[in-house]
This record gives structure tokens, C-alpha cells and sequence, in this order.
């Protein structure tokens, strides 16, 4: 299993633009998590440099402007079959309905207006359990969502996000609080990706304090932890030297277009 880590440094969030091919037996794939408002420009860069083509799967986190706001671009993909046929989508409920709300035309084609070029079967939406395992049609992979909280909703009540574990590989991108359920599912995790905003505090991110006190509190720890999501205010390198001296833990910064072998997944 390989994994394809991009981020663009223009905007303050973090976004992650990733393309994963999967490999565990026979069972092999292209999975994308997330498709933020960068996507397509990442994609240019990235999908040609790895030989990435056909998307096997989408997984959504969220329904936030840096995870959703690039599906529209994936229209690229499958007009005309120019790619491929459809793309399969996976997300939560809540996902799904602000997705049918912000992009209408990409659940419903009789939403659409002016004549765009659309097909029916562009993408093919999955509803999934937030806390349920489920497998990817495309080469029957196993996903293990993890639901995490991402803040709050304005009455109080916390607002929920997805991660992806996908064989002993975890990834948690935005994160402000890890339930305990969502951090037994953790264990065995080998290679971690996980939210670190900035030092200071925020309502509904990790900060790189809690992000390491959260790694440690895994046991045992994965064997390697990359750090994403933190904001323009922190430079990578000074925490690159800073996180070196945490002997107790593996732990750095993500980069742009950073690949990552996976060889016991």
C-alpha cells in the first residue's frame, strides 16, 4: 500500500488532497479522501508525477469547503467516459445531505440547469455507517470509518467528522476530540495521519500538543505519525527539529506530494 499526501500552503486550514493506492492481496485500488476546493489543481500536479489515473473511490470526511467543495471538478473524470464511467462516493449521512444541497446536480440530474454536461451516472453515492466498517465495491477493499469530533454546532452539540483506517493505516484530518470507541479502533494502527493546527488552542482542531499527547496515549503507538493540517503560522522545518528531539514517539510533519510505502498493509 502506497499513499499520495498533498497540501496547499495557500490556504491557513489545512487541506488534504490524497490519492492512496491500496494493495492487500488481490484486492488493489485508487481511494481519494477528500476532494477540497484545491483538488483540482493537486491533481495536476501529483496524479501525473505517481502514474495515478482512475478514481476507485471517494471518501468524504466532512462536508466543509476544504473536503467537498472540488466534487463538481470530478465531472472531469466521467464526461464522456473520458476516465471512467462513474465514481463511487462514500460518506455519512449529514455529508450526503449538505453535498445534495451545495451540488444538487451531482445526486439528481434533473437538478441541473443550462444545458451542463452531465450523466446520469457520474457518481454513485454510499451512505455509510459513521462508526461501520464497509468495503469499497472497486476491488473490495475494508474501510473502517472513524467518527471524531470537529468542533461544535452553534447550539453546543458537537459536530462530527470522518477519519479512514484502512488496513494498519489511519488517517484523522480534522479532529478536536477523539471518542473513546473511535481510539480502540485505532489499535494496531502502524501508520497515523493526524490533525495538528498550531500551538495555540482551537475550538476544532488538534493542537500539536494535543496531537502528541494524543499519539502517546496509543498503546502501543503507531510505528510513525504525520502530522497535517497545521496553518501558515508554523514553519515546517522548526517543527520538523522540534518534534526530532521526542525520542519516545515517531512523529513529523507532513509535505507536499510525499509518498509513503506501506509494506505491511
Amino acid at each position: 500500500m502506497s499513499v499520495v499526501y498533498t497540501t496547499r500552503l495557500e490556504e491557513p486550514e489545512k487541506k488534504y488532497v490524497g490519492a492512496g493506492a491500496s494493495q492487500k492481496g488481490h484486492r488493489t485500488g485508487n481511494i481519494l479522501i477528500d476532494a477540497g476546493k484545491t483538488f483540482y489543481e493537486s491533481a495536476l500536479l501529483v496524479f501525473p508525477k505517481y502514474g495515478l489515473r482512475q478514481i476507485d473511490a471517494l471518501l468524504l470526511s466532512h462536508n466543509h469547503c476544504d473536503a467537498a467543495n472540488g466534487l463538481d471538478d470530478l465531472r472531469g473524470w466521467t464526461l464522456g467516459g473520458f476516465v471512467q464511467e462513474y465514481i463511487d462516493v462514500y460518506c455519512d449521512q449529514a455529508t450526503f445531505h449538505s453535498v445534495r444541497t451545495m451540488f444538487p446536480f451531482l445526486v439528481d440530474i434533473s437538478k441541473a440547469t443550462g444545458g451542463g454536461d452531465l450523466t446520469d451516472q457520474g457518481f454513485k453515492w454510499h451512505v455509510i455507517d459513521p462508526i461501520e466498517p464497509f468495503q469499497i465495491e472497486a476491488g473490495g477493499i475494508q474501510v473502517q470509518a472513524l467518527q471524531v469530533e470537529h468542533g461544535f454546532y452553534s447550539s453546543g452539540l458537537p459536530y462530527y467528522c470522518l477519519g479512514f483506517r484502512i488496513g494498519e493505516f489511519s488517517y484523522i484530518s480534522d479532529t478536536s476530540a477523539v471518542p473513546e470507541r473511535t481510539k480502540t479502533l485505532l489499535h494496531g494502527t502502524k501508520v497515523l495521519v493526524l490533525d495538528a493546527l498550531r500551538d495555540k488552542p482551537h475550538p476544532s482542531h488538534f493542537s500539536i500538543n494535543q496531537a502528541l499527547g494524543f499519539v502517546k496515549s496509543l498503546h502501543p503507538p503507531p510505528l510513525q505519525t504525520y502530522l497535517t493540517g497545521f496553518s501558515h503560522d508554523v514553519n515546517h522545518y522548526e517543527l520538523e527539529k522540534r518534534l526530532v528531539k521526542d525520542t519516545s514517539i515517531n512523529i513529523t510533519p507532513c509535505f507536499d506530494g510525499q509518498k509513503v510505502e506501506l509494506d505491511y498493509c
